[in-house]
């Protein structure tokens, strides 16, 4: 039995992520424009993300939960970063050019 094939234009709804809330302060923002707290000093990043992975993951299976924190720029510089420096981290920087 032979199949034919076309292409066709297909429409369909996916979920995207607009506008997220700091989980600390409430502020709101939309991830599109840079509002998201002030950036000024954090080059331009408007999402901060603190999370935990735990779990288990093998060749052909897993199972994992993600416990996850958004946090605004300002939270992350103001609250996040000296708590953390305070028990002693050290922050791990990555550079990242496109």
């Amino acid at each position: 039995m032979a199949r034919s094939f076309e292409k066709q234009k297909v429409t369909r709804e996916v979920a995207v992520v607009t506008a997220i809330s700091c989980d600390i302060c409430k502020k709101a923002g939309r991830l599109s424009d840079q509002s998201f707290g002030d950036v000024d000093d954090l080059s331009d990043v408007a999402e901060c993300e603190v999370s935990c992975t735990t779990g288990e993951q093998g060749y052909d299976y897993g199972d994992k939960t993600i416990l996850r924190y958004d946090v605004c720029p300002d939270c992350f510089r103001e609250k996040i970063m000296p708590l953390f420096e305070a028990h002693g981290a050290v922050a791990r920087v990555e550079e990242v050019s496109y």
